[in-house]
């Protein structure tokens, strides 16, 4: 059993990293944002990647949003480097907000952990072309991805 940190209260919701208790919620949604995008086929992964990738191999890492022992929101990120920049940096790979928990600053303080979890470094991540909402939530936040995806 990992120990759990608690990176931030905010209005009600407690973010922390994840814990292997976590990865069945941490599958659902990954398999809930496939639906919503219309990828349903690709997810091929099984909870038992997503157990190893975090907590055995622990080269993948999780941030759960958590709202009475439910977790609405979910931060799933890898490390990266440039030799351009010559920097390191995070990769997200999946930014998720329950639908009925949006708008209430889940997301944004998602990203902000990113952030500040990267440090010096840098934050990199894709959306979908035809995801519509998300990228209206990055150009509200002032923030640049990679819309080649």
């Amino acid at each position: 059993m990992c120990a759990v940190t608690v990176l931030e209260k905010r209005n009600g919701i407690t973010y922390r990293n994840a814990d292997e208790n976590d990865v069945p919620m941490i599958f659902q949604k990954i398999k809930d944002l496939a639906e919503y995008v219309g990828k349903t086929k690709e997810v091929i992964s099984t909870e038992e990647d997503i157990y190893c990738i975090l907590f055995v191999k622990k080269i993948g890492y999780a941030v759960v949003a958590e709202s009475e022992a439910d977790i609405v929101g979910l931060l799933l990120y890898y490390d990266i480097f440039s030799t351009f920049k010559g920097k390191t940096g995070i990769y997200i790979e999946d930014l998720i907000v329950d639908r009925n928990h949006r708008h209430m600053g889940i997301g944004k303080t998602l990203l902000e952990l990113a952030f500040r979890i990267a440090g010096n470094g840098y934050v990199e991540w894709m959306c979908l072309r035809h995801n519509v909402s998300a990228q209206e939530f990055y150009k509200k936040m002032d923030s640049e991805y990679i819309d080649e995806w």
